[in-house]
């Protein structure tokens, strides 16, 4: 099947696994992305033409685990002659880790790790890696875009002495509950509270310190990324070394700050296909001398789904069983074939409502829900905008409209009761019943089944995320400064600020226009308005002139004595009968 013979291919240092062996040290070695290798010589030429920064500093390389993004960045790095700063998942990445390493070295630090000088003028840089920037959440600094925390589960208190005592007994004796006192000893730990304890038994001096002990834990929350994100963001606009980033879904970089999408250069890893994965499997096991069948390397590439870091694990282990039968410690009939699994892959949404409404075949839950990440809530718009397409006649589309309505029938009771097995009822009529009243007369050819497209609902929700969760921050701001709910604000504030601030007076005086710049200045401050709320009401993008200009406008000097008491009345008639601010 290969014509590689085992002299030809020369075998590498030795090392621990056998992905590390293997890692690419070039951009030439890394496997199966030719084009994604040549979008990221671009990006590395550009910092060579010149000793000033290019226009875009930052590269963001997308894609599924195991397509090789963070050996491919390695291997620039190597290639070129660079130094090496990376900062993995593993390390603390809030804002103060980042500032201090990796925003350190990208303005002023021009030394590798062993000392040795890198000029810039010849070619010298640093490259900075960050690896999975998805993975930091986007809280705590400017290019926040969701508020939602997910914090740590506290303990009970409960929870809490039974993972110090371990033992009722233990606990009995340390506060000192005896048999015929009050309060009495516990017979177990379900009896003790969850929390602190009150009365005579919380005034003991044993059980002040477990509750002493016990509130920390309460009171901590996860803060190991708190402003990465944001820190991200301003490292990628003031970078004067190269960045790399890495991600495996770079929708949440998108949704967090505009920069991630107009300021880096994308570079896109596909899974590698079936053929380039048993071409490298078979130079692997000639080089490494593993004599690993071709039978067993054509099941491990069909098996691990594009993902070159599973395969090489897979052909490692195949290569130590078939050592171990050499030796006649296992039995000569075992083949890795029996040992290795498929990986658990979670299937593709495109790929799964293509063949739901191309069978005409009635599904069952399992098969539908098996490995697909998605509810029947977020499968049904997927069926609902793809379903037309697929319906030849009026007859069958309105049959399978039918079914479909029949299913969101049910989804609502389930959702409405909380009665959660009409999920399989609701799945079965939406994949089934739908597939079987679009073809009531066969399959249709392969050749007339139509691409899957992605809702056009859900595009339009995702792409006003950002609109509307940075008008619920505005009107939460409205609503605290006046006194107001977030839907009163919205409904009876909000639109008198857009027109406020959208419609600026045209045919008037210099100093007409000046007075109404800085009303909105004064605006702005009074209701402490930031970067996306001015974008948002400007309906332009956070770093405008115009934003920049109602934010960094100097504030004014301090009134004479002469004007001090038109200021206390101004600020006497902001003030209503009950002492409540208002805007005007």
């Amino acid at each position: 099947m290969f014509e590689t013979e085992p002299s030809q291919v020369p075998a590498p240092p030795r090392a621990t696994l056998l992905v590390e062996r293997w890692r690419p040290r070039t951009l030439r070695e890394v496997v199966g992305q030719p084009d994604a290798v040549q979008r990221l010589r671009r990006f590395a030429e550009s910092w060579l033409a010149t000793p000033r920064p290019p226009k875009v500093r930052a590269a963001l390389i997308e894609g599924a685990p195991g397509t090789g993004k963070t050996s491919a960045a390695r291997a620039l790095a190597e290639e070129y002659g660079w130094g090496l700063i990376e900062m993995s998942a593993s390390d603390a990445r809030n804002r103060e880790a980042l500032q201090q390493v990796a925003g350190r070295a990208s303005l002023t630090n021009t030394f590798t790790e062993d000392g040795r000088y890198l000029s810039t003028a010849q070619g010298g840089r640093n490259l900075i890696l960050l690896d999975d920037v998805d993975c930091i959440p986007g809280r705590g600094g400017p290019a926040e875009e969701s508020k939602v925390r997910t914090p740590r589960t506290p303990p009970s208190f409960r929870e809490f002495v039974k993972g110090r005592y371990r033992e009722v007994k233990a606990l009995n004796e340390a506060w000192g509950l005896k048999e015929g006192e009050e309060p009495g000893p516990y017979a177990s730990f379900s009896d003790v509270p969850t929390t602190a304890p009150r009365g005579n038994l919380g005034k003991r001096r044993p059980v002040l310190q477990d509750i002493a002990d016990w509130q920390p834990e309460v009171k901590r929350s996860d803060r190991t990324d708190r402003g990465g994100l944001a820190a991200v963001a301003e490292l990628v606009r003031e970078t004067r070394q190269p960045l790399v980033l890495t991600a495996t879904d770079p929708r949440a970089l998108s949704r967090a700050s505009v920069v991630f999408r107009t300021g880096v250069a994308r570079v896109r890893f596909y899974p590698l296909r079936d053929d380039v994965l048993r071409s490298h499997l078979h130079r692997v096991s000639v080089a490494e001398r593993m004599g690993v069948p071709g039978t067993s390397i054509d099941t491990i590439a069909r098996h691990v789904r594009g993902d070159l870091r599973a395969a090489l694990n897979d052909l490692e282990l195949a290569g130590t069983l078939h050592a171990l039968k050499e030796q006649h410690v296992l039995p000569p009939g075992l083949e890795a074939d029996q040992v290795l699994g498929w990986r658990d892959i979670q299937a593709n949404l495109f790929e799964a409502v293509a063949r739901i409404l191309g069978s005409p075949r009635f599904w069952r839950t399992g098969e539908v829900l098996d490995g697909l990440d998605a509810s029947p809530d977020d499968l049904l718009p997927w069926i609902e905008e793809n379903l037309p397409h697929h319906a030849r006649t009026p007859v069958e589309l309105a049959e399978a409209f039918d079914m479909l309505a029949r299913a969101q029938r049910h989804l609502g009771r389930a959702n409405r009761w909380r009665i959660w097995t009409l999920w399989s009822y609701a799945t079965e009529m939406m994949t089934g019943g739908v597939a079987l009243a679009l073809h009531p007369q066969g399959p249709p050819p392969a050749s007339s089944v139509p691409p899957t497209e992605f809702p056009r609902f859900l595009a339009g929700m995702g792409g006003s995320r950002g609109q509307r969760q940075a008008r619920d921050a505005l009107c939460a701001k409205i609503g605290r400064y006046d006194h107001l709910s977030r839907r009163k604000a919205r409904e009876a504030m909000l639109p008198l600020l857009e027109r406020t601030f959208r419609e600026s007076p045209s045919d008037v005086s210099v100093e007409k226009a000046e007075t109404h710049h800085r009303e909105l200045v004064h605006l702005a401050r009074e209701l402490t308005l930031d970067a996306r709320d001015l974008a948002y009401l400007l309906q332009v993008e956070e770093d405008h002139a115009s934003v920049r200009n109602l934010l960094h406008e100097e504030r004014p000097a301090a009134p004479s004595s002469g004007d001090e008491e038109a200021e206390a009345s101004t600020s006497k008639r902001r003030t209503s009968r009950r002492g409540q601010r208002t805007l005007f």
